[in-house]
């Protein structure tokens, strides 16, 4: 009896140390969530012809990091002013927006984001590519505005010295993201 349980414990203790190695050699599954959120709402994407904008906005459903809505701000042209429109476009305020889809006013804002998150949990990407076609798919909605020509946004950004959030330019003068947290108290 006491042979069988020496084994035993010696069994265990091969595969305790074994285990543990075998897990850190397994390849890491592919976590879809982090790459929707860097993907598609990393709003220092949204300009590929300039690599940072003014001012960066995630908003990830209070601290739930549900992919919200994203925004990102630069003054000047894009590639997309051909022309005419190169003479007149350097003072304008081009304001970028992706937002997770939802048909009508959803109950709180982070459901958004759990619903796109449950739509690409229907069939769960293992790559970039195969999440990119299933973010094509999503309806994301893509808006841009030139901010100057609304006045009530004007009139917000004036008061930038009022507003409750990080600094867009951190001490090393590098972008630095700002993240607006709601608590969604509705």
């Amino acid at each position: 009896m006491s042979m069988i349980r020496s084994a035993c414990i010696a069994a265990a203790l091969v595969l305790g140390q074994a285990a543990p190695l075998a897990a850190q050699d397994a390849p890491r599954a592919y976590d879809f969530q982090e790459r929707t959120r860097a993907l598609a709402f990393d709003p220092v994407r949204f300009f590929p012809e300039r690599s940072e904008p003014a001012m960066a906005v995630r908003y990830l459903g209070d601290d739930y990091g549900f992919p919200v809505y994203a925004i990102a701000v630069r003054r000047g042209c894009t590639d997309a002013d051909l022309g005419e429109a190169r003479r007149t476009c350097g003072d304008r305020l081009i304001a970028r927006m992706v937002r997770s889809p939802y048909v009508g006013k959803p109950p709180r804002a982070r459901v958004r984001g759990q619903r796109l998150f449950a739509m690409i949990a229907k069939s769960p990407p293992q790559s970039d590519d195969a999440l990119l076609r299933l973010l094509d798919k999503a309806g994301l909605e893509w808006l841009e505005a030139d901010i100057r020509k609304c006045p009530t946004a004007m009139a917000h950004l004036a008061t930038g010295q009022d507003l409750r959030f990080s600094s867009v330019l951190n001490q090393t003068r590098q972008m630095a993201p700002v993240h607006y947290l709601d608590t969604d108290s509705r």
